[in-house]
């Protein structure tokens, strides 16, 4: 990479190139990031309960909505909870959740099957 960038770019002296991705456990905050995640676990904390509680782990069902009508739906104990955009705190894929869970449905026979 660095003979292309010394090509390329007109960069005078020595620099230190650094890349970086957001991580297994990336954080989610605009609806096409939840939107990407549909079927995955996520793990998300509000600024305020929603019926009592603040803390939500469990797959997303659905990421949908606009502005400030923005929400998601995550489901909890065979219970789906509906949470605005607006007032999520923090948001994240928990990755290897999701990892075990395909892996389970797929040992299962569970896991989705692709359309031929």
């Amino acid at each position: 990479m660095g003979p292309i960038l010394e090509v390329e770019a007109e960069l005078q002296g020595s620099y230190h190139l650094e890349i970086s991705s957001p991580g297994l456990d990336r954080p989610l905050n605009k609806l096409e990031h939840f939107s990407a995640q549909l079927g995955n676990i996520v793990q998300v904390t509000t600024e305020e309960p929603i019926e009592g509680r603040r803390h939500f782990k469990g797959p997303l069902l659905k990421a949908e909505g606009e502005g400030a009508g923005a929400a998601i739906e995550v489901e909890i104990d065979h219970r789906a909870f509906r949470i605005e955009l607006a007032r999520i705190k923090k948001a994240n894929l928990d990755y290897f959740a999701s990892e075990a869970r395909r892996a389970e449905g797929a040992a299962s026979g569970k896991g989705k099957k692709k359309a031929r």
